[in-house]
């Protein structure tokens, strides 16, 4: 079973760290990302802005962040369609800390690919370290 913590991007290196953030990923290089798989799991572009706006402008966030949260829950079952051998290579470890960019962990999709997404695939979230 996939043990998940999730963790704020930090400048120490983290054991087991996948980072799941736009600007990590594209620092890497790879075409795939962190550790060859971290792109299937950003979240769009897009959807990262139009929630930072919103912040920044401190209009309607606790809505929005809904609406925010199902619309990376249905690019992550697209993800699992599109990219499986990643969601494969990520299901068979044993422990992996999602490293998310946001501040707040309640707001991180990190945190939401742990509780919403890997949860149901049978990984036992374990919380922020």
């Amino acid at each position: 079973m996939l043990i998940v913590h999730t963790a704020r991007a930090t400048a120490m290196p983290i054991a087991d760290a996948l980072h799941v953030s736009i600007p990590a990923n594209e620092a890497i290089g790879d075409a795939y990302g962190h550790r060859g798989i971290g792109w299937a799991f950003c979240p769009t572009r897009q959807l990262r802005d139009q929630y930072r706006a919103k912040v920044a402008t401190q209009t309607d966030t606790d809505r929005f962040w809904i609406k925010c949260c199902e619309f990376y829950v249905l690019r992550m079952r697209y993800s699992y369609r599109n990219h499986r051998p990643a969601w494969v290579q990520l299901l068979s470890w044993e422990r992996v800390v999602l490293i998310g960019e946001e501040t707040d962990p309640a707001r991180c999709f990190s945190s939401i690919l742990a509780r919403e997404v890997l949860v149901p695939l049978g990984a036992q979230y374990m919380g922020e370290i």
